[in-house]
């Protein structure tokens, strides 16, 4: 059975969220307000990103130097990248994120290149501008990713910790959730494993191999 590991980034790659420590750092502006409107569904999650990127006008390279001195890496990450390499089970970041942090995270680890699904940030004198990858079938785009490779033949393993995560966690075959999309996994009785760090999702889908190969 062909598996698939699909992983969010903050707050699931990394301990805390990379995008609040970006805007607390650097917005020009009340950044918190489009997330209230986020919350009471009045905009999008990407109208909300671009919205509050759209206040920080900082250089990319002092950017890039925050993320890489203040980001923690959840614990077990490489170790974990290691194990699935050597099970042969691809692994892939689908982030709403952008690509500005994540790669300036992953760049300095010692794991292998992985695919990144992850908003696009460009630069200019309005602040960051923000475009997500394109979506399908009306879904989200990590939830259209997890269902590209669930119609090419893969048995999905999503990782994630929030609301972002939860279109993505309803077609995946299996979650392992923490904070947010755990009570919603838990809510709607979706099969998943809570999970703290790396370890964790790893002894998981050890068990889950094993079982494969018993059944």
């Amino acid at each position: 059975m062909k598996r698939f590991v699909v992983m969010d980034f903050d707050g699931t790659i990394t301990v805390d969220e990379v995008s609040v420590a970006l805007l607390r750092a650097f917005a020009e502006g009340d950044w918190r307000e489009p997330g209230r409107l986020l919350d009471a569904g009045e905009i999008t999650l990407e109208q909300c990103m671009q919205r509050q990127f759209a206040m920080i006008k900082r250089p990319r390279d002092e950017l890039v130097r925050f993320v890489q001195e203040t980001t923690r890496v959840r614990p077990a990450f490489e170790e974990f990248l290691s194990f699935c390499d050597e099970k042969e089970v691809p692994v892939a970041v689908c982030s709403a994120g952008i690509d500005l942090y994540v790669h300036a995270v992953l760049a300095p680890l010692d794991v292998p290149s992985l695919p990144v699904v992850v908003g696009k940030a460009t630069f200019g004198p309005d602040g960051i501008q923000v475009r997500f990858p394109e979506a399908m079938d009306g879904l989200d785009f990590k939830a259209s990713f997890v269902k590209r490779k669930r119609n090419e033949g893969y048995r999905v393993l999503y990782v994630g910790d929030g609301v972002s995560d939860e279109d993505a966690a309803r077609h995946a075959d299996f979650v392992f959730a923490r904070d947010r999309l755990l009570a919603f996994c838990q809510r709607l009785g979706l099969p998943h494993l809570p999970f703290d760090d790396f370890r964790d999702v790893r002894n998981g889908l050890e068990r889950l191999i094993s079982q494969s190969r018993q059944s």
